[in-house]
């Protein structure tokens, strides 16, 4: 099939060209992975590391690892609470930006409200869901901090 020299045909859609979603893509993955090994947008960076995935509706994501050295790792939760943030967006402000965070983004339901997902486990969620929400981030020694997120 001959392609509209990377033009639209008026009947595609962007899930019809693999070819320019791969270059996007890798176009937004080099912009992001500038910032903080590049330009050192959260210290020195001494290692990096990414795996691309694709899921099953074939759009790609990046699990990313970024190493810095010891004087620039986060070690309070104030320096954390710089960078990391969660945050449902609001659906007065944002409606249908709410909406995809809430359908697509969220783990569950579990617990009680649904017994038989994968997740659960002797009664309990093996991801530890729900979490409560936080407005700081709490330092643990033993595990990852717990990061602050708005309520719902």
């Amino acid at each position: 099939m001959v392609r509209n020299h990377g033009k639209f045909r008026p009947s595609e859609h962007t899930t019809d060209r693999p070819d320019l979603l791969a270059r996007v893509f890798n176009l937004n993955l080099k912009s992001l992975m500038d910032d903080p090994t590049v330009h050192g947008a959260l210290g020195k960076s001494i290692a990096q590391v990414y795996t691309i995935e694709f899921q099953k509706r074939g759009l790609a994501h990046a699990h990313i690892l970024i190493v810095l050295r010891a004087t620039d790792k986060f070690s309070t939760s104030e320096h954390i609470d710089k960078f990391v943030r969660g945050e449902i967006p609001s659906p007065i402000e944002n409606r249908r930006l709410h909406e995809i965070v809430t359908k697509c983004l969220k783990h569950g339901p579990c617990g009680i409200d649904n017994p038989e997902t994968l997740c659960m486990e002797a009664g309990q969620c093996k991801k530890m869901f729900p979490k409560e929400c936080r407005t700081e981030t709490t330092m643990n020694v033993s595990v990852y901090p717990f990061v602050s997120q708005m309520p719902k």
